[in-house]
């Protein structure tokens, strides 16, 4: 009888953990990213439904997790996805400025491009493009051509950058 139950309570137990991990694991849904020199690292992924990045220097945390994504006008870009399909992408070439400090310019990175859709409503898409150079990165958003949208009034941007440790920090 004890076999028995010790038997049943693990398939119990197996069976729970199965299910947990089918129903957890889109929640949080992640992509990874490195500079070519491997010392930036980029966490890309959903949190309960919400786009977010995460960015790491030489294993520290330079930014922890931070959302993206827009409210517009008739409805918010910024929840209820699913992540639909990632593309990856590596370009390494060469380039001449008309003017300026150097005369070629080295353009190595890494592309990570998330495409997102909404699960519910309107099913909304939006693709974030990341690149990932060994001296920093960038990002942006792209909204694919869809019927649900013929007009976009950006009311608020909600892309938030994080700051793991206190730090001063410039924009262009």
């Amino acid at each position: 009888m004890t076999k028995f139950y010790i038997s049943t309570m693990k398939q119990r137990l197996l069976a729970t953990l199965v299910i947990a991990a089918f129903y957890l694991l889109p929640l949080m849904a992640q992509e990874h990213i490195s500079s070519p020199n491997g010392k930036i690292q980029l966490s890309v992924g959903l949190k309960s439904g919400r786009p977010y990045y995460e960015l790491k220097y030489h294993d520290r945390n330079i930014f922890n997790t931070s959302f993206l994504g827009y409210k517009l006008s008739d409805g918010n870009l910024d929840s209820d996805f699913k992540i639909i399909s990632c593309t990856r992408t590596t370009k390494d070439e060469t380039w001449q400025q008309v003017w300026g400090e150097e005369e070629f310019v080295k353009n190595h990175y890494n592309e990570l491009t998330i495409h997102l859709q909404q699960k519910k409503g309107l099913k909304r898409k939006l693709d974030i493009v990341f690149r990932i150079f060994d001296d920093g990165i960038g990002f942006r958003y792209i909204i694919p051509e869809q019927k649900t949208l013929n007009t976009i009034i950006i009311n608020e941007e909600e892309t938030q950058f994080a700051l793991a440790h206190d730090a001063e920090a410039w924009s262009i």
